[in-house]
């Protein structure tokens, strides 16, 4: 008879030997039990065999084969090992780089890739924007990091999240080649000579780039501490710079951020002209700061923007910009259409510049935001849900005492400082009726701030539409109101086209207004 200590330690070491098979051959879940090497055979004999036009079984053995063997593969190697030539239980696989990352990832330049099992970011109001075909559909992200910033401007700060599709073929020895197909622009690929219609999915990395949660925690914090994010504050590029493509910039409003615009995003995807003729961009930036100080960080941010992709100023597509902006995010946007004259300047002070006693920081900030020339490749504006004419919520005793809850940047609290103590009796005495002399973003929405008047006085250059959004379905439009702001301040009479719709103030995830933004978009092609 063994000894019961005997035959526990024998018993032991089998399962250890049993669970270190077991992880070295499954490669697509518990119920696989092929080895890596035979997935490899596999699908060498699937691209072999494979017809130029597949049917749906055929496509499923490529696809099957594919991921059994990626999932073995990224379980092997971290993607910066992905280069070059690679080995995976005994079986060679050489990783094609791609000569542009607009048609190709390459794997190394990559901190993640994700093959994706379950779409996400679709829901009841918005179908997923993916399709079935050969290979496998994958998430390259790369990580922020300041350095890597540096090098490449408007890098998001949560990661760029890229769509891609992976395809294998045989080279002229039978060695395996994968290539990572950039789907946002690619949506076919040759395999064995013969062009094949790619599976992709592009919601799933949008959904990963618009709704981290990174984002969504900025727009309360934005608002109550906006010196803390202000080096957050620009323009960020969720995919990879394309320069035969018009930038199309999102700008959210007040409390907000980016991510209300994915839905309007992903149907630009979904449509394959707009997809081939516009790129997506967003403006991030703490919404505690009064409107016009805002308009001045997107203004510069527009600048960089040009002068980092297109230095020589050259590039048509670049000087055909569209600006989207929600709520507040519209006036940032309207500000970017016109010529400041001195208007916007009148609104606060009685003087000019040079005739007051302010110090030279103050006098700088003051007219980098209150003295501009329109940027001049913007060449169309959407106004969604924006308070022209103010809000009168803006005014409630409520609001009005939570604003007051805003911190205003360390700059701003010595600018208004500078002003109070030095050039008081030189200052718009409509803006005496505001404490800290209405500059909080809340009190340059009210209907009574003078910046609001001088902005209806200065006329855009530039085509622009209007959405509109109303809570009641029925009665006189004009006595509207989406439970912010009312029709009659969103009302502009300079826009070629205005559309109202049956909604709330937070419209921008309505089909109507992702589908006006899209027919807006169709005409700027003309």
């Amino acid at each position: 008879m063994s000894h019961p200590l005997i035959v526990r330690i024998v018993s032991f070491a089998a399962l250890l030997a049993l669970s270190h098979m077991h992880l070295s051959c499954t490669v697509t879940g518990p119920s696989s039990r092929t080895s890596a090497a035979s997935h490899s055979t596999a699908l060498r004999q699937v691209i072999a065999s494979l017809p130029a036009r597949p049917d749906t079984a055929q496509v499923a053995s490529y696809n099957q084969a594919l991921d059994a063997l990626l999932t073995r593969l990224f379980s092997q190697y971290t993607p910066a090992a992905l280069q070059g030539t690679v080995e995976c239980d005994g079986q060679k696989i050489s990783i094609d780089p791609g000569t542009s990352e607009l048609l190709q990832l390459e794997p190394r330049q990559f901190d993640d890739i994700t093959i994706i099992r379950k779409v996400e970011g679709g829901d009841q109001v918005h179908a997923f924007v993916t399709r079935g075909g050969l290979g496998i559909p994958v998430v390259m992200k790369q990580t922020y990091r300041a350095e890597k910033a540096s090098g490449k401007k408007l890098f998001p700060l949560n990661g760029r999240h890229l769509p891609a599709t992976v395809i294998a073929d045989l080279d002229r020895e039978g060695t395996l080649v994968l290539r990572f197909h950039h789907t946002r622009n690619v949506r076919q690929a040759k395999v064995r000579g013969s062009t094949q219609e790619l599976a992709y999915d592009l919601s799933t990395p949008l959904h990963r780039s618009m709704g981290d949660r990174f984002q969504n925690n900025m727009a309360l914090r934005g608002l109550i501490n906006s010196d803390r994010y202000l080096d957050d504050t620009g323009i960020y590029l969720p995919d990879v710079y394309d320069p035969a493509k018009i930038p199309v910039v999102f700008v959210h409003g007040l409390k907000s951020d980016p991510h209300i615009w994915q839905n309007a995003m992903s149907e630009v995807l979904r449509d394959p002209v707009l997809r081939e003729k516009y790129q997506c961009w967003y403006f991030l930036y703490p919404t505690g700061l009064p409107v016009y100080a805002s308009a001045a960080k997107l203004r510069r941010m527009l600048y960089i923007a040009r002068d980092h992709y297109d230095p020589t100023h050259s590039n048509p597509q670049m000087n055909r910009m569209v600006l989207v902006g929600h709520s507040m995010g519209g006036l940032l946007s309207r500000m970017q259409t016109i010529d400041s004259d001195d208007d916007i300047y009148h609104a606060f002070f009685t003087k000019p510049l040079d005739q007051l006693p302010l110090k030279p920081l103050t006098k700088q900030l003051i007219e980098e935001s209150m003295v501009f020339e329109r940027v001049p490749f913007v060449k169309r504006t959407v106004f969604v849900a924006s308070p022209h004419q103010g809000s009168s919520v803006a005014q409630v005793p409520f609001v009005r005492a939570c604003g007051l809850l805003v911190n205003p940047t360390n700059n701003l609290d010595a600018v208004t400082m500078d002003i109070r103590l030095n050039a008081h009796d030189q200052l718009n005495p409509e803006l005496r009726k505001f404490r800290n002399m209405g500059c909080r973003s809340v009190q340059t929405l009210s209907p009574q701030h003078p910046i609001l008047t001088s902005l209806q006085s200065r006329p855009m250059q530039v085509p622009c539409h209007s959405i509109i959004a109303r809570k009641q379905p029925n009665g006189d439009v004009k006595n509207t109101s989406d439970g912010v702001v009312a029709y009659w301040s969103s009302h502009v009479a300079q826009a070629r086209s205005e559309l109202v719709v049956h909604g709330t103030h937070s419209c921008t995830r309505l089909p109507d207004v992702a589908a006006e933004i899209l027919r807006i978009l169709r005409l700027h092609l003309r």
